[in-house]
Order: structure tokens, then C-alpha cells, then sequence
């Protein structure tokens, strides 16, 4: 970002003062004076032969701390985009990864999944989430689902295993599964890729 040289002190030392004390004279509402009230001391300053020069001076100070301003503003603008580009590149690839990923919440609840794993609940994410992730489980994989959590959250690492995920209306599916505590607060990170069918 192109950056200005300080100014140099060209205004009067006692400019601000007096400025500011025409501004308190007005009363309680110039306490905080905006713009339009700093502009308009300013031109009073500049109608008097005594103290014009003065306040061009100053006028000039503050028109170039305005385009300072505006160029920071333009900066800080176009750095915001580029981060919300990249945040929705990474949405983008996550929810298409190849890979179901789900956010778990402290009771195993899902907060979150991805569009892969949306793609396991013929009713998307509506049809999962706010349910404990537990209950897709076959009766088989139950014991292995709640070891994998406990294992998880003892280690504090990646933890995986084949389970059976049984969605109601959908085929049994056996599916490799990895979890590993949340980085941040209470809950799993989940994901899973399907095996492939037994020959």
C-alpha cells in the first residue's frame, strides 16, 4: 500500500488549541465535534486576515490525512476480498471434497457436514443435523462407534475404524471411518470414505 511522508509541521502551534476552544465555546454538543463542525471553525479561522493562511494550512493538512484515509479504506477493501475469496474457495473445497466430513458436537451431535456427506441422507443436511451421529450406526458398529469417540478424546489423535453406516431407507454401507477431537471446543471432527463393495 503506497504510504505518505509525514507531514511537516507547517500550521501554527496554537491553531488546534484555538480551533478547539471555539469548538467547546459552542457548547455541550460540540464535546465531540464530527466533521462538518471542525470544517466550519476551520472557514472561520480563514475568514480573519489574521489566522488564514493558518487555516488553509491546516485545511491542507487535513485534506491530505482524508486521501491517506481513503487509500487505507481502499486497501483495507480490497484485502477483505481477498480473504472472503479465499474463505469460499476453501468452503468450496471442503464441502466437495471426496471425503463425508461432519462436525460433531459434545454429545456426538452433528453441527455440520459437508455436501459429500449430505449425499448419505436422502433428505440432506435438514434430515441429520441436531441428531447424534450414533444412531446411523448399525447395531454392529455401535460398540466400535462410541471406543472410536472414547479413543479420540483419551489420545487426543486421529482414531479410525470400518463401521456400518445404516441410513433408514438406504443400503447397509461399510465405510472407513477417522475421528479426532475438535481443536477448539467440546465435540469430534468425523469423516469417512466408503469402501468399496466386497467381489
Amino acid at each position: 500500500m503506497p504510504h505518505l511522508p509525514p507531514l511537516s509541521p507547517v500550521v501554527a502551534p496554537d491553531l488546534r488549541a484555538r480551533a478547539h476552544s471555539r469548538l467547546q465555546a459552542r457548547g455541550d454538543a460540540a464535546a465531540s465535534p464530527d466533521a462538518t463542525q471542525a470544517l466550519r471553525v476551520l472557514f472561520d479561522l480563514a475568514s480573519s486576515t489574521e489566522t488564514a493562511a493558518d487555516a488553509l494550512a491546516l485545511l491542507h493538512e487535513l485534506q491530505v490525512h482524508q486521501i491517506e484515509i481513503d487509500m487505507q479504506t481502499q486497501e483495507l477493501r480490497r484485502s477483505r476480498q481477498e480473504l472472503e475469496d479465499a474463505c469460499d474457495q476453501q468452503q468450496l473445497l471442503q464441502d466437495h471434497s471426496p471425503s463425508a466430513q461432519l462436525v460433531l458436537g459434545a454429545q456426538a451431535q452433528v453441527l455440520s457436514l459437508n455436501v459429500t456427506a449430505q449425499g448419505y441422507w436422502p433428505g440432506g443436511a435438514n434430515s441429520v443435523v441436531g441428531l447424534p451421529l450414533g444412531i446411523f450406526w448399525s447395531p454392529a458398529s455401535q460398540a466400535a462407534w462410541s471406543a472410536l469417540c472414547q479413543s479420540a478424546q483419551l489420545e487426543g489423535l486421529p482414531v479410525a475404524d470400518v463401521l456400518s453406516l445404516q441410513v433408514p431407507g438406504q443400503s447397509v454401507q461399510a465405510v472407513c471411518v477417522s475421528v479426532r477431537p475438535h481443536p477448539t471446543q467440546p465435540g469430534w471432527l468425523v469423516h469417512w470414505l466408503a469402501m468399496p463393495p466386497q467381489m
